[in-house]
């Protein structure tokens, strides 16, 4: 693929820097949750619970239309993009 401009270039390349970025801080995040909430002491253990307790009470019903929102907007903006490209 190569970038009719400079511009395009750019974009290019700083769409894989930041996407590479922000997938790396994302693993990161979640070695460094699994090591703090991995260890055998008690700690751990009621920091682990608190979590999944705290997964199991975010319930679909409760953030149904917030999904749904963000669903529109998320094919909303593909459909921009799509627009920009041609």
């Amino acid at each position: 693929m190569l970038a009719s401009s400079l511009f395009d270039l750019y974009r290019w390349v700083l769409t894989i820097v930041v996407g590479t970025y922000a997938t790396m801080r994302v693993i990161s995040f979640v070695w460094y949750l699994s090591v703090a909430t991995g260890g055998p002491g008690r700690g751990e253990v009621l920091l682990r619970r608190y979590v999944v307790a705290l997964l199991m009470r975010s319930r679909f019903r409760r953030f149904g239309f917030e999904f749904v929102q963000v669903g529109v907007l998320a094919v909303l903006l593909a459909y921009v993009v799509s627009l920009h490209g041609r």
